[in-house]
């Protein structure tokens, strides 16, 4: 009842229409630029056209044309250029490159092989760094220290693997997206609508299930 309350009250409030957890700040942009009356203004339907009137940078959106143009084979620094050049992701920083690139990728990141892809993919060997798109153990977990196997196997090409994990992405993204009213994502109302309906069944057909798998009774001897 509390809840029921509150959501009301966040309603009448008109809090959606202001900034928070609960909005999409690059939706809220484009909900905007869609309604202007100037078609020469108007946020266009197609979103990997490059928009006549955008903030500098709509991440959600500029993050996904990035993920996709991986998938489709391209390298890091190709996607960035192809990305930045719609007007909406002019100012986004999909590539960077630290001080740390400077050493060999497995030597300036030992704890996580993904540190160099995120730190180093805008780096260039000619302005003296080591650690760049197509260097040794660059984007390739399975080299010491990180000797991490590949998770699609060893015949799935790194553009296969891009290709998988953006689809994975694609599917799950609608998980993550928050209903400007209850302030809560959609993965967050699923599954406590599953605790809510199945929990009590579902924790009891789990616990039978165990109890099954560790019965010994078999090894007692017979009477």
């Amino acid at each position: 009842v509390g809840l029921k309350k509150e959501g009301q009250l966040f309603k009448d409030l008109k809090c959606p229409k202001c900034p928070g957890e609960w909005m999409s700040q690059s939706m809220n942009v484009i909900s905007c630029a869609k309604g202007l009356t100037n078609m020469d203004c108007r946020w266009n339907e197609t979103k990997q056209d490059s928009q006549p009137c955008s903030q500098g940078c709509l991440w959600e959106l500029c993050e996904a044309e990035f993920q996709s143009c991986e998938g489709s084979g391209k390298t890091k620094t190709e996607c960035n250029t192809e990305v930045k050049a719609l007007n909406q992701c002019r100012e986004c920083e999909l590539v960077r490159c630290t001080e740390t690139c400077k050493a060999k990728c497995a030597v300036g990141f030992p704890d996580r092989w993904e540190m160099a892809v995120w730190e180093c993919a805008g780096c260039v060997a000619a302005d003296g760094y080591e650690c760049y798109e197509g260097a040794e153990c660059f984007g390739n977990r399975t080299c010491a220290p990180w000797n991490i196997p590949p998770p699609y196997g060893a015949s799935c090409s790194s553009t296969c693997e891009k290709q998988l994990d953006t689809c994975h992405q694609e599917v799950e993204r609608p998980c993550w997206e928050f209903d400007m009213f209850t302030g809560l994502s959609v993965y967050t109302t699923c599954n406590q609508g599953f605790t809510d309906e199945f929990g009590t069944s579902f924790d009891a057909c789990v616990s039978d299930k165990r109890a099954a798998e560790t019965d010994y009774s078999w090894q007692q001897p017979k009477e």
